[in-house]
């Protein structure tokens, strides 16, 4: 059990996907659908090397080898992600913990923001489904960045937002671009064991298995 320090601490970041939910191979079968409806042969290898964590105008066009339009960027990625909620929508579900550990942050005063490269319609989608749409003072997503994590953009953003100094951020994440972002940015991080192991993860400042395995005080 991790004992979480408020003192000092004045918001609370999360990541989404793998974070508060674990979609991730949802994902992954998506993409691996959508190769398969557009003549691409994608494995779980290509997934895990060339797609996962990375946003889909960066994606799209590696997939395809050449320069998309922003039109046919638009379309691939709204058929991929229409392809991720059809498949996800029957097991959606929080990781364990997570709304409990929420009002916690909450009724102890911290701000509380989303940041995450995930497309807005799959945001609304995950944050409607579990029951989160209302608890977020801040909301940042793909649409207001250009820079993709590892990149500490969303991050500086985030903080700026909330007008609360990185310093006094502690952020919820579960890959190592989403750590090495938000230790750019000059944040905290714990991370979620659900995708990625604490090895893997070793730059992260604590790690958890899931929001159980943490108490406040």
């Amino acid at each position: 059990m991790l004992t979480l320090y408020l003192q000092g601490i004045d918001a609370a970041i999360f990541d989404m996907d793998g974070t508060m939910v674990e979609n991730d191979n949802y994902h992954k079968l998506a993409w691996i659908e959508f190769g398969k409806r557009n003549g691409l042969k994608l494995s779980e290898k290509d997934y895990n090397e060339k797609i996962k964590g990375r946003k889909n105008n960066d994606i799209l066009p590696m997939l395809f080898n050449r320069d998309l339009s922003e039109a046919e960027i638009k379309q691939y990625a709204e058929n991929k992600e229409t392809i991720y909620r059809e498949i996800y929508k029957k097991d959606i579900k929080e990781v364990n913990g997570l709304k409990d550990f929420i009002s916690l942050l909450k009724s102890a005063g911290l701000k509380l923001a989303l940041a995450t490269t995930s497309y807005k319609p799959n945001r609304d989608f995950v944050l409607k489904a579990i029951g989160l749409s209302d608890v977020f003072d801040m909301i940042l997503g793909d649409e207001d960045t250009t820079k993709g994590k590892p990149d500490p953009e969303i991050y500086i953003k985030t903080a700026e937002k909330l007008k609360i100094d990185p310093s006094k951020c502690i952020v919820f994440e579960d890959t190592n671009a989403g750590v090495e972002a938000a230790k750019k940015a000059g944040m905290k991080v714990i991370a979620l064991l659900t995708s990625h192991t604490k090895e893997e993860l070793e730059n992260a400042n604590h790690w958890i298995k899931d929001f159980t395995d943490l108490q406040v005080k």
